[in-house]
């Protein structure tokens, strides 16, 4: 009877421990139920596993292990009997357990399409400038093309005009808004002998975008720029120096680490902090590192600690100060460098130890031995323009004539009076210092996307009128898609070494009247405008002054020419600027 007492009381509490389980799975069960309830989809799953997760937990019970008959008293059955039924009543009367549910796949999923769509967006507005009313950028033309997007609504009218002609008429009769966009569109092809095939034209391309069969271009090297959205400048017939094919790398190392060949340093006698920069914004900082080089084993000593073993030393010379010339090895070339216009460096007051030291140049003249531009660019690869008809709708939605973004207002260029007489005859919006309108670092995304959006016209004008010297003022039209068309103003040959029908040159102009007149007229007729727009898309920056690998590789194979530069203050100063005659 003792150890019967004691078989009992061991069954007794090996019941009430699996009641207690029994009423922790049916715990969970409830759980599941109110979290499907909330969820109802995705729950389904988790609900038809339930039964198996209960066999898996349940344990087997003693005395029954490999049987599936019980074989116990009669009497303990009973008694377990009992403890299930007191199991379940106290489940029964028991509340529901709070489980507070996960986070829902559901929410996780909402948040990372959110977050991927601003990331999109954010994109689109830098790299196409979209994201804004009336230019949509790479998002907004794929909500046009797949008929999600309509036109944008109607703006406010201006004191632009579309001229209808009708009978030889040419007044003006419709404002330019967005609203207006396909009506004017309608009429041409209803009118114009600019549709062809159904198809609207702008007319022939310009002399810049006459192409030309060049087989001297590789294949491969075809594709690659292809890849990149660029065509080689040999297949173009408007040749110049700034309008490249840019280098496709990496090439073939023509140097190996073990070939004994010496490593040419480049030292840098007074670097400013600008050009200190390891990359971008640094327009010279482009393949500096020579890692991508075929001809790679060069280097760059930016704190000029090295100018004993080098091969090459660079000078800035506006900014040598009271400094004299260092000691020189025999056979070191000397270069002479510097990116300001004449009219605002000179050299030290002492000058006669630095006049006759320099053999090479390094600048953006054009008879430079190094010719560094402030920019280069390269012609874009023909599919990659839009259609004639886009460029129409772009040019009709502009709203407003003239923009300037300008900080220096006192120039040897005079442009400061130049745009003062402009504003007699034509509103100009000016921005920056010399203007009542701000762009701080926050808004100037918002800035830029003006030029695309709402002015017809930038005005590329130089603080000095010096031969070659173009800079950062003409180049930032040609960035990405900026539709915009440039009035440029300087000391180069524009007409000759940029296709003249992207731009408007104030050379061409005796006075500042006679130019507004023009912009005007161009304002005025959005086919010939939308016509300038596409052949100004054609080029696009490149983003960098010169190519380092260029200068490894002929340090490294033909050398520079052995020469001294007699005055290097006559090359650079003397009769290069010019003061403005188009001022009244």
């Amino acid at each position: 009877m003792g150890r019967q007492g004691r078989d009992e009381r061991s069954y007794r509490s090996h019941r009430q421990e699996e009641a207690s389980e029994i009423s922790e799975v049916s715990g969970q069960d409830l759980a599941h139920r109110h979290e499907a309830i909330r969820y109802p989809v995705g729950h389904g799953l988790a609900v038809s596993l339930l039964p198996v997760c209960r066999i898996a937990h349940a344990r087997p019970r003693a005395g029954s292990e490999g049987s599936n008959t019980d074989t116990r008293p009669l009497a303990i059955l009973q008694q377990d009997i009992q403890v299930d039924r007191s199991a379940m009543e106290k489940q029964s009367n028991s509340p529901a357990p709070v489980v507070k549910p996960g986070p829902s796949r559901y929410r996780l999923c909402l948040y990372v399409i959110v977050t991927l769509a601003l990331i999109l967006f954010s994109l689109d507005a830098i790299f196409y400038q979209g994201v804004v009313p009336h230019l949509p950028g790479l998002v907004g033309n794929t909500l046009i093309k797949m008929g999600v997007r309509k036109n944008d609504k109607a703006s406010t009218s201006t004191s632009w005009y579309v001229s209808f002609p009708k009978s030889g008429s040419h007044q003006p009769s419709l404002p330019i808004n967005a609203e207006n966009v396909s009506v004017y569109l309608e009429h041409l092809r209803n009118t114009s002998s600019s549709i062809r095939n159904g198809t609207f034209s702008l007319g022939v391309v310009g002399a810049g975008g006459e192409y030309v069969s060049n087989a001297q271009v590789p294949e491969s090297l075809r594709r690659k720029l292809k890849d990149l959205g660029m065509d080689p400048a040999e297949d173009h017939k408007f040749k110049s120096p700034y309008i490249v094919s840019p280098a496709v790398y990496p090439q073939p190392k023509v140097q190996r680490a073990d070939d004994g060949v010496k490593t040419k340093v480049i030292s840098i006698f007074n670097a400013p902090t600008w050009y200190k920069r390891p990359g971008l914004p640094n327009l010279m900082a482009y393949n500096r590192n020579f890692r991508q080089c075929p001809y790679y084993k060069c280097e760059v000593d930016m704190d000029g600690k090295k100018q004993q073993q080098a091969e090459m030393v660079i000078f800035f010379v506006g900014t040598l100060g009271a400094r004299m010339p260092p000691p020189r090895p025999k056979g070191q070339v000397w270069v002479k460098a510097y990116w300001e216009s004449p009219a605002h460096y000179n050299y030290p007051k002492n000058y006669t130890p630095w006049k006759s030291v320099f053999n090479l140049t390094y600048n953006f003249r054009l008879d430079s031995d190094i010719f560094a531009p402030n920019n280069h660019l390269a012609w874009r690869y023909r599919d990659e323009l839009l259609t004639d008809e886009e460029y129409l709708q772009i040019a009709l939605r502009k709203k407003k004539p003239v923009a300037w973004w300008v900080s220096n207002c006192n120039t040897q260029s005079q442009r400061e009076k130049y745009v003062e007489e402009m504003r007699k005859y034509i509103p100009v919006d000016i921005y920056g210092k010399c203007g009542s309108l701000k762009c701080t670092k926050t808004t100037m995304l918002n800035c830029k996307q003006l030029l695309n959006t709402t002015y017809f016209f930038y005005l590329s004008f130089e603080n000095s009128l010096c031969r070659d010297y173009i800079t950062e003022k003409l180049y930032r039209n040609y960035e990405s898609r900026t539709h915009i068309i440039p009035v440029v103003r300087g000391g180069a040959d524009y007409q000759r070494y940029f296709p003249p029908e992207g731009y408007v040159d104030a050379k061409k102009f005796p006075k500042a009247r006679d130019l507004t007149l023009y912009l005007q007229k161009l304002a005025a007729d959005p086919q010939k405008y939308a016509q300038m727009l596409r052949e100004k898309d054609r080029l696009v920056t490149l983003s960098y002054k010169h190519d380092w690998c260029d200068l490894c590789r002929q340090l490294h194979t033909t050398g520079f020419p052995a020469k001294t530069i007699p005055d290097i203050k006559a090359w650079s100063h003397s009769n290069t600027c010019y003061t403005p005659n188009d001022i009244r």
